[in-house]
């Protein structure tokens, strides 16, 4: 995540056409997210979540169109 996720936000996100905008890191609710030992190493890399409750559906509309796919085919 260091050497990957973290320049590539910065270059996508704080390039000088988008000086001073913030960027989310979206994750969820899963164990080693939600692990003390990965919640401080986002703080101390001053990584700000996008705020979602743990218990929150799913973000990604393509587990809809499996569940309702599933649903038609069986």
């Amino acid at each position: 995540m260091e050497r990957c996720i973290i320049p590539m936000a910065e270059k996508l996100y704080c390039s000088s056409t988008r000086k001073g905008k913030k960027w989310l890191f979206l994750q969820d609710g899963a164990r080693a997210h939600s692990a003390k030992q990965t919640k401080k190493w986002l703080e101390e890399r001053k990584i700000e979540l996008f705020p979602h409750p743990a218990t929150s559906p799913d973000l990604n509309p393509i587990e809809l169109v499996w569940a309702l796919m599933k649903r038609k085919l069986f």
